[in-house]
């Protein structure tokens, strides 16, 4: 298998997942709400914790990751849970057909599954504690 069919299959491993944790066999709703999740952590972190999370995604997921990102004016003040939850509105197209509790839920199980303990943990608490605690409690960690 070449590296580009492999970067191509661990970024379907993601999306599918992320899709199963919405509780979906639709793909394109689980990258949509993968996308729409991780700009809106990425828009909340500060440009050191945007690249150390960057290191730990897969190479086509790191792409859609950094899709647009402008680190002028960034972090996005968010200090209650409602306003991170606002940033998945916002970001959100008509149609995905999750609110954005879902969405964010399902992005911390994955994220928590997929990226090293410590790194999940580090990022965990540099978001504000509402939004920390919103991960921990969906992630079911302590």
């Amino acid at each position: 298998m070449h590296d580009f069919d492999a970067a191509l299959q661990k970024a379907n491993e993601w999306v599918h997942e992320m899709a199963t944790e919405l509780g979906t066999a639709d793909a394109h709703r689980g990258h949509t709400a993968l996308r729409v999740g991780l700009h809106a952590l990425r828009d909340r972190l500060g440009v050191a914790e945007v690249v150390q999370l960057g290191a730990q995604l897969p190479l086509v997921i790191r792409g859609l990751y950094y899709e647009g990102w402008n680190p002028s004016g960034k972090p996005v003040r968010v200090r209650r849970v409602e306003e991170f939850l606002e940033l998945i509105d916002e970001r959100a197209p008509l149609g995905l057909g999750f609110d954005s509790q879902t969405v964010a839920n399902a992005l911390f199980r994955l994220l928590t599954h997929r990226l090293s303990p410590g790194e999940a943990e580090g990022l965990r608490h540099v978001l504000p504690r509402s939004v920390s605690q919103l991960w921990a409690n969906a992630a079911g960690v302590a």
